[in-house]
């Protein structure tokens, strides 16, 4: 469960209705299920465990629990909960979680609480400084080992090469130098020995592989395709001055430092801007000469890219309680009673939606079937 905990100013009501709120949720999880409830709760839990010995250790940051802390500590203990911040020992930087816009106060006020039951299984957590993502946030990981059932692991997937370095002309000529030499080896190869057609094919897959592992290279997971090269830079310089401005030590040095990041941060942010309008503009520019010569697919497909709808989408069902539904039978049932409160007998087509309501009901037809029938 990831949530976001009211500030310690806010209202006593405020509070009450968020912990409440999480109090629902978690209790709709199985008890057979790890539990994890994290998030920034914006709580100050401390160094000192007396009485609470069961729900958080003595490796906190050092500062006195506020308010919402003690809230924190006395949901974990009534849910059976342990912070995982608070368990291993580890340097003082890499227990803090949040920085002030200022750079000048420090303090853990994001947590990860795991079962009591699967203490065992929580090895480590601590604080990441040096993932960069624009926020006064530290990544907080958690590293968790469960004993599950073996998997066999299949054959590994498709892999991707950088193939747009293909169009810089030096990388191109490069490529083609280098599978050209490969090329000449295996002919005679193919020449001098009686090889069958499927080694021979092997032979060519494996040259065009090693080829592209040298000069394109394997294109890296998680790149946004739009973002130029440039931008890359600045985002590689700014994850560089928010290491140097983790590693400061006077104040001087974290402001100075401070002021790079804010700079190179508000620079890459204009540098994806740009890229993504002329990224939307190029791929506009395509879909419109395909719809010109006809071609409906790759038309259908830049639209629905850029528009970023999926279809197969599944979004779950809540009752009018707000209990999330989770079999399809409850969702059958919730959705008969709504279409009985908006439809009515007058006319035949109402009276043919009844019916389909009605056979909805019973279980005689899909929810999937219904939108297909309904539309």
């Amino acid at each position: 469960m990831q949530c976001y905990a009211p500030t310690n100013e806010a209202t006593e009501e405020t509070k009450d209705d968020f912990y409440d709120q999480l109090q629902m949720v978690l209790e709709q999880v199985p008890c057979r299920d790890v539990k994890i409830v994290m998030g920034d709760m914006n709580a100050k839990v401390g160094v000192d465990n007396t009485g609470r010995e069961e729900v958080m250790g003595k490796h906190g940051v050092r500062a006195e629990m506020n308010e919402n802390g003690k809230r924190w500590a006395d949901f974990c203990q009534a849910n059976e909960l342990v912070i995982g911040g608070t368990l291993f020992p580890h340097k003082e930087c890499h227990r803090r979680t949040w920085r002030s816009p200022d750079g000048v106060i420090v303090n853990q006020i994001n947590h990860l609480a795991f079962s009591r039951r699967w203490r065992s299984s929580l090895q480590d957590v601590r604080v990441l400084r040096g993932a960069d993502a624009a926020s006064d946030h530290h990544l907080l990981m958690v590293k968790v080992r469960l004993k599950i059932a073996k998997v066999r692991k299949g054959e590994s997937g498709r892999v991707r090469f950088e193939v747009s370095k293909l169009e810089n002309l030096e990388v191109r000529s490069a490529f083609k130098l280098a599978l050209r030499n490969r090329f000449k080896g295996l002919q005679q190869l193919m020449e001098e020995e009686e090889l069958s057609v499927d080694d021979e094919w092997r032979l060519i897959e494996q040259g065009y592989v090693e080829t592209c592992e040298q000069i394109p290279g394997r294109a890296k997971a998680n790149r946004k395709e739009w973002i130029s090269k440039e931008t890359w830079e600045v985002i590689e310089q700014r994850k560089v001055a928010k290491n140097t401005r983790n590693m400061a030590r006077t104040r001087k040095q974290k402001r100075d430092a401070n002021q790079r990041y804010q700079e190179l941060n508000r620079e890459m942010k204009r540098r994806c801007r740009r890229d993504k309008r002329v990224y939307v503009e190029l791929e506009a520019e395509k879909a419109e000469e395909a719809g010109k010569r006809g071609d409906a697919r790759t038309s259908y497909e830049i639209t629905r890219k850029l528009s970023g709808r999926f279809q197969n989408t599944c979004t779950p069902v809540r009752s009018e309680a707000g209990v999330l539904l989770r079999s399809a039978e409850e969702e059958m049932h919730w959705w008969g009673s709504i279409f009985k409160q908006r439809l009515t007998t007058k006319s035949r087509s109402t009276r043919q939606r009844w019916s389909l309501m009605t056979s909805l009901t019973s279980g005689q037809v899909t929810s999937q079937a219904l939108k297909s029938r309904m539309l």
